[in-house]
């Protein structure tokens, strides 16, 4: 596993909040950057980066799938950061709906650590937003 930091400072330093984000792809450690310093703008922020396998497929393919996947990274990203408070995970997907059309879909949970052996966690998804039907196409055909 790899663990590395990185530390964005704000000018009131009250404090530090140390966070860890479950993903190593650069667009999801800056969406929990701006999360931290949205929240936390008045404190120091320390963002651990760390690769956490989500325990469901590559792509999931259902709203639940996706959740799952959200929750496992922030819990494991906060466990790999002795000194964490925050663990954030991201996942995408896309679902089927009744008519088999396809929908792109975003889960983020949060874990908080509570002291050294309980964490609380809350998740939440986006709405699915359809796939246009040339997309659609090449998914069912493999992207020939």
């Amino acid at each position: 596993m790899t663990v590395t930091s990185t530390c964005v400072k704000v000018r009131n330093m009250s404090g530090i909040v140390e966070g860890s984000v479950g993903s190593e792809k650069q667009f999801k450690v800056e969406l929990a950057r701006e999360f931290l310093q949205h929240e936390f703008s008045s404190e120091l922020i320390s963002l651990a980066v760390a690769r956490a396998d989500s325990g469901v497929s590559e792509t999931p393919t259902s709203v639940d799938e996706c959740r799952q996947g959200a929750c496992t990274r922030s819990l494991l990203s906060l466990s790999t950061n002795k000194f964490g408070h925050i663990g954030i995970g991201l996942e995408g997907g896309v679902f089927p709906d009744r008519e088999n059309l396809l929908y792109v879909i975003e889960a983020a949970a949060i874990s908080i650590k509570m002291n050294e052996t309980e964490f609380y966690t809350e998740s939440g998804v986006s709405e699915g937003v359809k796939l246009p039907n040339k997309i659609i196409e090449a998914v069912k055909t493999g992207f020939h």
